[in-house]
């Protein structure tokens, strides 16, 4: 895998650093000429340094380097090697357009150890250059190949370098190979003056971007977003300058943090398919996108840059973009649901309500959730209500009816939101009631039966008497709850009554086994009330008598007026008790009345000796005739 160490910034200078002392070993050749090429023909040639953007070099033995560079075919050299890496494997490529002339050997049948590239660039101004890469590791590219700024023609090595690894480069002038040939190579990337290739120069920056760079963008997170819980940083990276694929096979991304900044980093997975960008690209592109995905969690709150670099199987090299966002803090998720199940008939009047923990994306601020519930009835009124909570279950009393409930998590800072509305009713399936024991007659007179019985139940609506009619058992009484005794009343006297006992509730009705008798006591002979006295009429008018008497007894059950109608005593009127006194009323006027009283209990009835006679005054002329008036007779005319 290839890490990014220093990014490649398009459009900007890169520092770079320039190399190792030529290592080439002493020739006996005729002394070159000291005569330099003119620096304008070398201008228009356009020489760039021949590493990549992105790295810096340092010179270890310039074009000045006693004896090696001043001498036989290693003329004018200059040697570089990168800075704070080994040079080994490090990418060398072409300084100016023009064709591979040699590979590997060269006009010197020696020279071929030393493992080495030579580019022909063409005439100008009358005068042919070429430039010569030794000491590769690997080579590229092959004799007759286009080159163009920036393509790759190998990676730096130590091939015949006994004091290690690090580029060779010079610059030939004329079409035939010569010691006499080499020249300073200036003006080079922008350097003009000699004295800057020699050894010990650093900070000089690469221009050498004649290939295009590698196009990419990162789509997630967008700029400025902000991002709570899981997120995806994705988006897509090609290089057009590959001869085929998309030009890319890796993609990493550093957190706030560059490449060498000691940042984390990942890898994200690259080969994502991206139909738009095959349709900008070409369909070589369609598999160009990547991805990482991961949580806001393991990041801290706030403002953050990543670094998303590309790497070019085409230069061998790495494209960075940045992107910033700000994380904050995620909601918790919204609870799942439980019990009550919507559309469910719970038990009552007890009702439990649970649900599962749905977990936080960031844990943050604390790692536990707490929960709200609010139970609603089919009007939308707040019923009952289960405050914030760090449980999983919660138990609430409920009348029999419809419901709906819902829930949400809080993690002390948010809140996840209601869940779904669940409706619900609840319907009360209550146990019978206990049978009640020792049903018994307690008691009994005259005209009356007592029963009672022991109350072994909690959850009653009521007791049932019901009585023997001779032929079933109809129901008698309907008695409330609690209720442990019955009197039955109205009774006739020596007379037996059968009764049966049973406590309900809307569960159903429980009987006690069997029934029990009931006698009423013998009947007993009251004695007779005493007879009133002072029997009389007290008055009378023309249409009223008024009768009156003296009460004389204390168990009487009422008096009796009787009235002769001229052939016998009929009864006439019922009177209450303690009564002593009677208004016979609409009588006739000039009339006589006769009356007898009695005073009566159950023993019998005690008349008064005899009877009295009341007379109504006489009839009274309504309108008198006024002798002074005028009156007017209608007589009836009956014709025969």
């Amino acid at each position: 895998m290839h890490t990014p160490r220093i990014p490649l910034l398009i459009g900007t200078f890169l520092i770079i650093a320039l190399g190792i002392g030529a290592d080439l070993s002493p020739r006996t050749f005729a002394a070159p000429s000291m005569t330099q090429a003119s620096t304008q023909s070398v201008a228009d040639l356009g020489l760039k340094l021949p590493f990549p953007p992105g790295k810096e070099w340092k010179i270890t033995a310039g074009w000045d380097a006693t004896p090696n560079h001043q001498q036989n075919w290693d003329w004018r050299a200059v040697d570089f090697v990168p800075v704070g890496v080994t040079c080994k494997g490090q990418p060398i490529i072409a300084a100016a357009p023009g064709v591979v002339r040699n590979t590997n050997t060269g006009i010197i049948g020696t020279r071929s150890a030393r493992h080495e590239v030579e580019i022909d660039h063409g005439t100008f101004n009358g005068v042919n250059y070429r430039t010569l890469y030794v000491h590769l590791d690997t080579i590229t590219v092959s004799d007759g190949q286009n080159v163009t700024y920036g393509t790759k023609i190998g990676t730096c090595g130590d091939w015949a370098a006994p004091d290690g690894a690090h580029l060779h480069f010079q610059l030939f002038q004329g079409p035939v190979w010569d010691a006499t040939d080499g020249i300073i190579p200036v003006p080079i990337n922008g350097i003009t003056d000699q004295n800057s290739l020699k050894a010990g120069q650093v900070g000089l920056y690469s221009t050498n971007s004649g290939i295009a760079p590698p196009k990419m963008d990162i789509n997630t997170p967008g700029d400025g977003q902000t991002v709570a819980g899981d997120f995806v940083i994705g988006g897509w990276a090609i290089h057009e300058a590959a001869a085929s694929g998309t030009g890319v096979n890796e993609v990493h991304i550093y957190f706030d943090g560059g490449a060498g900044s000691g940042a984390r980093s990942v890898a994200a997975t690259y080969g994502i398919r991206r139909d738009d960008v095959a349709t900008a690209f070409g369909d070589r592109y369609r598999y160009a996108g990547y991805q990482f995905a991961l949580n806001s969690s393991e990041l801290s709150i706030g403002q953050h840059t990543i670094h998303v670099y590309a790497h070019s199987t085409a230069i061998d090299q790495w494209q960075e973009m940045t992107r910033t966002f700000t994380v904050a803090n995620a909601a918790p998720n919204v609870p799942i649901q439980a019990t009550p199940n919507s559309g469910a008939t719970v038990t009552g009047p007890t009702v439990q309500f649970t649900w599962q923990d749905p977990g936080d994306a960031d844990n943050r601020p604390r790692n536990y959730r707490d929960y709200l519930i609010e139970v609603k009835d089919s009007g939308g009124q707040i019923v009952a209500q289960m405050p914030w909570t760090a449980t999983t279950s919660w138990n609430t009393s409920l009348a029999d009816g419809a419901y709906t409930w819902h829930i949400q998590s809080g993690d002390g800072a948010v809140g996840s939101g209601w869940s779904a509305d669940w409706g619900f009713t609840v319907q009360t399936l209550r146990q019978t009631p206990t049978a009640p024991s020792n049903f018994t007659v307690s008691g009994t007179t005259e005209y009356g039966v007592s029963l009672s019985w022991q109350d072994n139940a909690s959850n009653e609506s009521g007791y049932r008497i019901y009585r023997w009619n001779g032929s079933g058992w109809p129901l008698y009484a309907s008695l409330g709850p609690d209720v442990t005794s019955f009197t039955d009343s109205g009774l006739l006297c020596n007379q037996g009554y059968s009764y049966r006992l049973a406590v309900f509730n809307d569960a159903g009705e429980v009987f006690v086994d069997g029934w029990i008798d009931g006698f009423t006591t013998a009947c007993q002979t009251a004695p007779l009330p005493a007879a009133p006295t002072g029997f009389q009429t007290s008055s009378t008018n023309e249409h009223n008598a008024m009768l009156t008497w003296q009460d004389n007894a204390n168990n009487e059950s009422g008096y009796r007026i009787y009235r002769w109608n001229g052939v016998d005593w009929p009864l006439y009127a019922s009177l209450e008790p303690d009564v002593t006194s009677f208004l016979d009323s609409e009588l006739l006027c000039n009339q006589g009345y006769s009356y007898q009283l009695a005073v009566f209990n159950a023993a019998g009835e005690v008349f008064v000796d005899g009877w009295i006679d009341a007379f109504t005054t006489a009839c009274q002329t309504t309108n008198p005739i006024d002798p002074g008036s005028d009156y007017r007779v209608f007589l009836p005319i009956i014709r025969r």
